[in-house]
């Protein structure tokens, strides 16, 4: 079985970078995680790339599929919304549901490229997170996740060759 976690950045400053308490937040955040991935992938925005950094981990790439996707979608769904919202707007909003496919075929191509029992990180946003849930698990009830995750916080995908098979929640972790 592989594992691809996702967890949304950490706490930022003014601009893009983190803040001192986001390096902080990310570095006690890495001690709760694997600490061997095969793969870190990022958003190319530097929030998530400094993430993993102060995590410790090499990003092995960029990608801004990962990225928040702009206004098109936000206009479909309350982006900061809780997990149980974003399975019914992918359902019914054009662009959220053409975002999550994008998300869930992206994570099957790193699943792809991890060895059996392999593990990736994946760094990205808040948002982004929910979206890729939705994305793999269209039909799962998520009011039990609750409150959209905040820094550095995510989820875990288990999957069995190219079949997402569970997921769990990763709250806390700071």
């Amino acid at each position: 079985m592989k594992t691809i976690t996702i967890l949304r950045h950490s706490i930022r400053a003014a601009g893009q970078n983190l803040s001192p308490e986001g390096v902080a937040l990310a570095r006690e955040a890495a001690k709760k995680l694997n600490p061997e991935y095969n793969i870190v992938v990022t958003s190319d925005l530097p929030r998530a790339i400094e993430t993993a950094e102060a995590m410790g981990f090499t990003v092995n790439e960029h990608n801004e599929i990962l990225c928040p996707p702009g206004e098109i979608v936000d206009l479909e769904v309350y982006w900061d919304g809780d997990f149980d919202e974003f399975p019914p707007a992918y359902r019914q909003k054009k662009h959220l549901y053409e975002f999550a496919v994008k998300l869930r075929e992206y994570i099957k191509t790193i699943a792809k490229s991890l060895p059996e029992n392999g593990n990736a990180l994946i760094i990205s946003h808040g948002g982004v997170v929910q979206a890729a849930t939705a994305g793999c698990f269209p039909e799962k009830d998520f009011r039990e996740f609750g409150r959209s995750p905040k820094y550095c916080e995510g989820i875990k995908i288990f999957i069995e060759g190219t079949e997402f098979k569970d997921i769990n929640i990763i709250r806390n972790v700071g």
